[in-house]
């Protein structure tokens, strides 16, 4: 049986902080600093799926805020075609509206290709890339937005999947989408979210 390659890549990242619906100003890691956000803990294996959701894609990233004891957000559909066009584009979300109430927002999107099988790519690999894997590690380094170990959006996705609520009272609302095509000649499953905390 011939071996496959896999291969992860995480996008530039897109975060703004608001103030009711007035853009405030766009900031690397939404609402929260970076010391407010949870050291690393043991990464859990990823389970493979065969069959990707914005459920499933919701439900990895609440596995992972659970293990860093951060509440869970809930699905929406809010920004479903946002997160449709990022996913089909291979790209961050353009959060072009903000709906009422919402305090902070924070963009994301990530592939995984395989020479293999499509069957055998998962989202949890990507939710996991952005959270364990999202800093400067040499060439290694996953995160498209990388071309330096300070380089401005080092562990922005990592911030936003870990991100503290930004005031008292706020709540996580998770909108995702996958998409799974091939891309020069490999399997590729593209995952994008959008998190926003609204009051």
């Amino acid at each position: 049986m011939p071996s496959s390659r896999r291969t992860n890549r995480i996008g530039p990242y897109l975060a703004v902080a608001l103030t009711g619906a007035a853009l405030v100003t766009p900031i690397a890691f939404g609402a929260t600093s970076a010391a407010a956000t949870p050291a690393v803990a043991h990464r859990p294996a990823a389970a493979a799926r065969a069959n990707v959701s914005g459920a499933s894609i919701v439900a990895d990233i609440n596995a992972v805020r659970k293990a860093f004891h951060l509440p869970p957000g809930t699905m929406t559909n809010v920004y479903r075609s946002e997160v449709v066009a990022a996913a089909n584009a291979l790209r961050d979300p353009i959060l072009k509206l903000t709906p009422a109430g919402v305090v902070a927002e924070d963009g994301v999107w990530g592939a995984t290709s395989t020479t293999g099988s499509a069957a055998t790519l998962n989202a949890n690999e990507i939710v996991h890339t952005w959270v364990y894997e999202d800093g400067w590690r040499g060439t290694a380094t996953a995160n498209d937005d990388f071309t330096s170990p300070h380089a401005p959006g080092c562990n922005d996705h990592r911030r936003a999947i870990l991100h503290a609520a930004p005031r008292r009272g706020a709540k996580l609302s998770i909108d995702a989408f996958a998409s799974t095509k091939p891309i020069h000649n490999q399997a590729t499953l593209s995952i994008a979210a959008v998190l926003s905390w609204s009051t």
